[in-house]
């Protein structure tokens, strides 16, 4: 038998090492067409990317960036976290979107998240966005599956590392 000839890889290892890779950044130079102060981000789960505008009139760039450091910090000590995809002025708008995060052990699912915000319970607060957050459901009220992906706890530090360096 050659070496190497008897290791197996089950498909939990295999899902787990797609899922090593979390990041989350503006794309340079995409601005969104006909959308003052908007621009692209992305999104990188594992293999999944996913390209997003974000409102910049209310939050600048390094705004962003630095509540997505603050979200990661969190979700290492905490069991959610929200990471803003899109702000704007909270007096005036209508709803938010953002990733949510849900640590299970060294586990975190990741779901994109609609805000309106005429049905929380109490004041959004931009310093605290995860009090706005549902627990974590896999179905929507019409028992359809929500979409979500996974990155591990690893992943997630390595992106801390990067962006603090």
């Amino acid at each position: 038998m050659a070496a190497g000839e008897n290791i197996r890889h089950s498909p939990q290892s295999d899902q787990r090492r797609a899922m090593a890779f979390f990041d989350i950044y503006f794309l340079d130079d995409f601005y969104v067409a006909g959308m003052e102060g908007s621009y692209f981000g992305e999104i990188c789960i594992g293999s999944f990317r996913e390209k997003f505008a974000l409102d910049s009139l209310f939050w600048s760039r390094d705004r962003y960036e630095q509540q997505w450091i603050e979200a990661a910090r969190r979700i290492m000590t905490h069991d959610r976290a929200v990471m803003m995809a899109s702000i704007s002025d909270p007096a005036t708008a209508n709803f938010f979107r953002w990733w949510a995060l849900y640590r299970d052990r060294d586990l975190i699912a990741v779901q994109e998240h609609y805000c309106p915000l005429a049905e929380l319970d109490r004041p959004f607060s931009l310093d605290r966005p995860e009090e706005s957050m549902q627990p974590r459901s896999t179905r929507s009220e019409d028992g359809v599956f929500i979409s979500e992906w996974f990155t591990t706890v690893r992943a997630m530090q390595a992106f801390l590392e990067r962006r603090t360096a």
